[in-house]
């Protein structure tokens, strides 16, 4: 079940024009990460629910690519939800055992199939409902404690918002059962409605994923999304499987012009236009919405954009013609 039905408020305003899950990171749609990772594991169904922007955003998941496995969309159009809310409408599609859950707009770099294992640990052991996929690394951003015992991974409770303690990367395994008490047709919050109950019928657990992710929560994130995975495309040191499969990805579907200066495939042709070996000033990426677009005259250091040029745009991160 992977989660796309958010307005995304703290990306305006640049989800006035297109849904968080299907915002570019290098020009690939962020759920694309996810579902490449999810495909990789063997997984044959994803369900994606959908409200901001709903038609255009079930024509972005149409685009996807995902081989092998069937993608089913749960439209809550006329009602957004809820993150548990949600998952009771997507009910029908889910199944009667445990299922995958992830939050959409987060490139995370996580073996699934070790997930699953520590759940069916956790489910034939202690009869757990939850596990989540909690990382114990340092960040950049700032979450809600996920406090737990650090031997039978049991979590005990949830502290305050913080940085640098654990915290749910927005994976996680559930059981259908969890689905039982939430309310039809009416919106509830994964936090209180699932994971606090869990928690107090002590059937909640941790799984510590300490991999490489990218929460794409605000325009700073997802700027400097952009700016780690050029550096990391720049380097040639080893990265997990995983990674190595998104980047793959990216170098298919991008360019390097000069190091630390990127742009897509489909933009290189209309680069010409511009003299940008002498004013883009790297780590830059600059990348079309159409064919008539035209590259910005100067561009970087540390600047993204997608459409067409911006007078005197020279840092932070732009899309469709907004700075």
């Amino acid at each position: 079940m992977l989660m796309a039905a958010g307005i995304g408020q703290r990306l305006r305003p640049f989800t006035d024009h297109r849904t968080k899950a299907l915002l570019p990171v290098l020009g690939i749609p962020i759920i694309q990460f996810l579902v490449d990772s999810l495909v990789s594991t063997g997984v044959k169904k994803m369900v994606v629910n959908v409200h901001h922007r709903a038609e255009e955003t079930k024509a972005g998941l149409a685009a996807l690519e995902h081989p092998s496995s069937t993608l089913i969309v749960s439209d809550e159009s006329a009602l957004l939800l809820g993150s548990a809310g949600g998952l009771k409408k997507a009910t029908p599609f889910l199944g009667s055992g445990s299922f995958f859950y992830s939050v959409a707009d987060t490139i995370l770099d996580i073996d699934w199939s070790a997930l699953s294992e520590a759940h069916q640990k956790f489910r034939k052991e202690k009869n757990a409902l939850i596990t989540l996929a909690v990382s114990v690394s340092k960040n950049s951003g700032t979450y809600r404690e996920i406090l737990f015992d650090p031997h039978t991974r049991l979590i005990t409770g949830l502290g305050g918002m913080e940085k640098n303690r654990p915290y749910f990367t927005g994976a996680a395994v559930l059981e259908r059962e969890c689905l039982d008490q939430i309310p039809k047709d009416i919106p509830s919050d994964f936090v209180s409605s699932l994971l606090i109950p869990a928690i107090e019928k002590k059937r909640a657990f941790v799984f510590v994923a300490d991999s490489t992710s990218y929460d794409i929560g605000n325009p700073a994130l997802w700027l400097s999304t952009h700016l780690d995975l050029i550096q990391m495309l720049e380097r040639t040191s080893s990265v997990s499987p995983q990674m190595t499969r998104w980047l793959d990805r990216l170098w298919k579907h991008n360019v390097r012009l000069a190091p630390g200066i990127w742009a897509s495939q489909r933009a290189k042709s209309l680069c010409t236009k511009v003299d940008w070996k002498k004013n883009w000033k790297p780590p830059c990426y600059w990348d079309c919405l159409t064919d008539s677009d035209t590259p910005p005259d100067a561009l970087g250091p540390n600047s993204v954009l997608y459409g067409s040029a911006i007078s005197g745009f020279t840092s932070g991160i732009g899309y469709n013609g907004i700075r």
